[in-house]
């Protein structure tokens, strides 16, 4: 569709974005159902897809559908992250939050050497995105350890619920052996 409208570009139009990744990943784990899968998509689509909701940035534009392409698609990263949570019965595994976080930052050169080699600005590691967001501080390359901390306390905070779920467990067995 962005083809036909004339707005497909190589510099934006790849998923290699964050959320175009965890979109990937969303209509995997239906079809492949893997725990790892959906600690990517968990890990990166609820905090990522809340902020593209909360301050977006249309790199694909507005025209016609893609502003509703916009909106249904992030939403669909949580819609999809959340139902494997609460109907398929994921969760992430103890500590889940720090290796995902580890990986995330095997990918990061990657993409880096993608955006080098065609102009582009994917997971905008070459300039901070335009959108008013409070984790966006600085220009290049300091945009860039406000990323790094922001994605690691993001990462943090969607695990919490199951660390006090998994520390009540400890407490329970602990407590049944006495």
């Amino acid at each position: 569709y962005s083809a036909f409208l004339g707005n497909w570009h190589i510099q934006s139009s790849l998923p290699l974005h964050l959320c175009g990744l965890s979109s990937i990943l969303a209509g995997l784990i239906m079809f492949f159902r893997r725990q790892w899968v959906y600690e990517l998509l968990y890990f990166w689509g609820i905090p990522g897809a809340f902020h593209s909701l909360l301050t977006p940035e249309f790199t694909a534009g507005t025209e016609a559908l893609m502003f509703y392409d916009y909106f249904l698609s992030h939403g669909g990263i949580i819609f999809a992250a959340l139902y494997c949570t609460f109907y398929l019965g994921f969760e992430p595994r103890r500590g889940s939050w720090w290796k995902i976080f580890l990986l995330t930052q095997l990918l990061l050169p990657i993409v880096g050497s993608i955006n080098w080699l065609i102009g582009a600005n994917y997971m905008y590691l070459c300039e901070p995105p335009l959108a008013n967001n409070p984790f966006v501080i600085g220009k290049y390359p300091y945009h860039l350890i406000g990323f790094e901390i922001a994605g690691l306390l993001h990462f943090f905070a969607v695990y919490i619920p199951f660390m006090v779920k998994y520390s009540r467990q400890t407490v329970a067995a602990e407590t049944a052996e006495l």
